[in-house]
Parts: structure tokens; C-alpha cells; sequence
């Protein structure tokens, strides 16, 4: 039978590596059959992994290509070669593709906001490291919209990207619909990673006027001016005056 050994794995991704081998001894027949076996159990037996055939022998020298790996998993392999003498394998190696992440830094908070009113733009950065090329996404959260430009505001967004290493500001828009807490979490996915959680708060409050009476002036045996003055609310005022009484 043949002998051969494994190299170290090269190109390793978040689903694929390349596993080098070199067939150190043809034995006493023309090889017939070459390869990579691989598996997740350590030291698993010759013949129980997943065998990938080679094509690319060049003098005593092949490579395999694997793809399809699940990401941030530790992949053990061995090479193998065949002749009329049988099977052989090489010595166990290991490698572990690379873990899609994202994340996320802080939003400044809206506190309260008058309903009608939108407040903003507040910003976060999300940054990835390792991604797929699906795209970055940034989910739906009532009373929030969101850019990547400051021009154009969505509910969501769906961010493409190349894969790898990954930042895009985010600008946030907050518009309340009701006297209510909007508090919760934006929730940011895609790339191959775990969804991650960006919190952000804000209330819509519709607040009424808030008057104030000041001393009268101008006061005579059938006559007097009173005086005042109001803080505008949520909405424009749209009557003011004195009411007065000999009742205290």
C-alpha cells in the first residue's frame, strides 16, 4: 500500500479550508484513489469520516478543498491513498473555521418626545468580523426608522456587504404614535452571526399647557387687569383667558 501524510490546513474560513497532502511512497502499485477524510470527533477511525476525493496530484502532491463546514467548529481530518496494496492514512490534524460576530455600540436615549413629533437622528456602529456575504440586517421596532445616510429613513434596513470585516454607522429617527413607552431592543443579524441586541428608549408624552396667574395690576372700585403667562405643551394653544369668581 502507499504511505501519506497531511499538512497543516490552509485558507481556513468561516465554512471552508484547504487540507494539503503528499503521498511520500506510491507502493508496489499506481495509486487509484487519494484524498481527505474529515470529521468532528478527535480521533475518529480510518474509513468513518467524510471523504472528499482529490484531483489535483501534481508529482507527490495534492490538495483538498472543503466547503459546506459549519462555522466556529473544530474539523479533524486525515489524507488518504489508494493503490492495488489497499488504503492508507496519514496522522490526525485538526483546524477551526472562524466564527461569524457581530456588534454593536451605545444609542443615545430620546427620553420623552411629543406624539407628531419626530426627534433625532441619535446613532449606533455595528461592526463584524468574519461575516458571511448574506447581508447585515437591522429589524423592525414600532416608533423607530432608521438610514445609513441621513436622507433616506426606513422601518428596517438590509445591508449588503462582501463578507469579512464590516462597520456602518447607523442613524435612528424616533417618531412617537401614542402616549406610551417605545422602549426594546433594535435587533441586528445577517452575515452568518448571531443576532445581537442594540437597546434604545424613548416615551411619546403629550403634555398640556402649564399657566401661571401673576398679581393683578391696574386695580380700581369696578376694574381690574389680571396678568399671566403659559408654557406651550406638545401642540400649538388655541384659546387663553381668566376665569374669576367672588368665591375663594
Amino acid at each position: 500500500a502507499p504511505t501519506v501524510t497531511a499538512g497543516a490546513a490552509t485558507g481556513v474560513g468561516i465554512s471552508s479550508a484547504t487540507v494539503p497532502g503528499t503521498i511520500t511512497s506510491i507502493g508496489c502499485s499506481a495509486i487509484s484513489a487519494y484524498g481527505v477524510e474529515y470529521s468532528t470527533t478527535a480521533s475518529f477511525a480510518n474509513g468513518t469520516g467524510t471523504a472528499v476525493a482529490g484531483s489535483n496530484l501534481s508529482g507527490n502532491n495534492f490538495s483538498v478543498a472543503l466547503s459546506g463546514l459549519s462555522t466556529g467548529t473544530t474539523f479533524y481530518y486525515h489524507t488518504y491513498a489508494t493503490n492495488n496494496g489497499g488504503t492508507s492514512y496519514s496522522a490526525e490534524g485538526s483546524f477551526t473555521t472562524l466564527t461569524p460576530t457581530l456588534s454593536v455600540d451605545a444609542l443615545t436615549g430620546f427620553g420623552n418626545v411629543c406624539t407628531g413629533v419626530t426627534a433625532g437622528p441619535n446613532t449606533f456602529t455595528i461592526t463584524g468580523t468574519n461575516l458571511s456575504t448574506a447581508d447585515v440586517t437591522v429589524a423592525a421596532l414600532s416608533g423607530f426608522t432608521y438610514s445609513t445616510d441621513n436622507i433616506t429613513y426606513t422601518s428596517s434596513l438590509s445591508i449588503p456587504q462582501g463578507g469579512g470585516s464590516f462597520s456602518q454607522l447607523i442613524y435612528v429617527k424616533f417618531s412617537p404614535t401614542a402616549v406610551q413607552s417605545y422602549n426594546g431592543n433594535i435587533v441586528v443579524g445577517g452575515g452568518g452571526a448571531a443576532n445581537v441586541n442594540r437597546s434604545v428608549t424613548g416615551s411619546g408624552i403629550d403634555n398640556p399647557v402649564t399657566v401661571n396667574t401673576t398679581a393683578a395690576t391696574s386695580i380700581t372700585q369696578v376694574a381690574a387687569t389680571l396678568n399671566g403667562n403659559f408654557t406651550v405643551g406638545c401642540s400649538a394653544v388655541t384659546g387663553y383667558g381668566f376665569e374669576y369668581s367672588t368665591t375663594n
